[in-house]
């Protein structure tokens, strides 16, 4: 790590406002973030802790008046940002939650107009997405996408699949995508003659699990814990990414280090994370701020030109992981940021 300040001191502190969710990415991120950093020396605390060297926010926090009090002492404080609450303000959602998704962006840009030192943006896609909305920050500014451990999220143990194995991790039901839709056709026309199955990790309701059963080559796995996942990434080929307008998912930059090349409609930062021959993005033929239904033929032709070049997609993925999405470059450009 090239910051001469964790370098040359045993005794900093790191502050976050709470611990890190049991399942999904800010949790991935958070436990990954600390346990690399802590290797320098530097100690996790949380808001306990009265006024701590650093304080990171993932994302947003109810704990604005310690937010507060660790300004007022000098504190060095760093808003890590992911995207802005966007589908709970579309239909079919209720007035209630439509209103608490607004309350949510307003206390993201207040903690990022009046209360940090510098805003971390995960992709600039989502940089250019609050400057749309809401405006230049008057602090610094950075850019620094996520990172993953890349000796356990890796092809060594490959599962060598006569036909490929389809993989969709968390987002893949979102309400309004038409992702339900998408995969019965996926089964209906790839599988088996040219998928396998598909994995499905994620919470599925109860009716979209009955639905999803009446099809061949499904298998749903439900949520699964974080430390189950590399061998999940492992069993799998491709990886289906449905989300609309993702800011920065764990789970692509993951299943690239596992060696799955994407495919999923080209909106977000998808084609930031997976440029050139490490994916496969559809044109997305609507407005996907407005979630317009797809037809899922673009999706199937896809997963069809993908699987023709899979060998090669799959080695470009792994390499473009290793090169953009190391959990030492994330944390040090971290530490330099957080202890300037």
């Amino acid at each position: 790590m090239n910051n001469n300040k964790i370098s040359n001191s045993q005794t900093l502190t790191l502050g976050f406002p709470h611990p890190p969710p049991p399942i999904g990415g800010p949790g991935t991120f958070q436990k990954l973030l600390s346990s690399n950093i802590s290797r320098y020396g530097v100690r996790i605390v949380d808001s306990n802790y009265r006024w701590p060297d650093a304080v990171l926010v993932v994302s947003g926090t109810k704990r604005i008046l310690w937010l507060w009090r660790c300004r007022k002492k000098g504190v060095r404080i760093v808003q890590r940002l992911d995207g802005i609450n966007w589908r709970e303000l579309l239909p079919p959602h209720n007035f209630k939650k439509r209103l608490i998704g607004r309350i949510r962006n307003q206390q993201l840009r207040f903690i990022r107009n009046y209360l940090v030192d510098a805003v971390i943006y995960q992709s600039k896609f989502i940089k250019d997405w609050w400057h749309r909305i809401y405006g230049q920050a008057s602090c610094d500014e950075h850019i620094v996408c996520n990172g993953t451990k890349l000796d356990i999220m890796n092809r060594t143990k490959l599962h060598h699949n006569k036909k490929p194995v389809l993989l969709c991790v968390e987002g893949v039901v979102q309400p309004g995508t038409g992702a339900i839709d998408l995969i019965e056709v996926i089964s209906k026309y790839l599988v088996p003659d040219e998928l396998q199955k598909i994995i499905i990790v994620g919470h599925i309701n109860a009716d979209q699990k009955v639905r999803l059963q009446k099809h061949s080559g499904i298998d749903i796995r439900g949520k699964v814990k974080r430390e189950l996942m590399p061998q999940i990434y492992r069993e799998a080929d491709i990886f289906l990414c449905l989300e609309i307008n993702p800011p920065c998912p764990n789970s692509v930059i993951e299943a690239m280090a596992s060696g799955l090349p994407i495919v999923g409609y080209d909106t977000g930062s998808l084609h930031e994370l997976a440029p050139g021959i490490t994916s496969e993005l559809v044109k997305y033929n609507g407005d996907p701020w407005n979630l317009d239904l797809q037809c899922p033929k673009g999706i199937v032709k896809g997963l069809k030109l993908m699987i023709n070049r899979l060998d090669k997609a799959s080695n470009k993925a792994r390499i473009h992981a290793e090169t953009y999405f190391s959990e030492k470059v994330m944390t040090s450009k971290y530490a330099d940021i957080l202890f300037k």
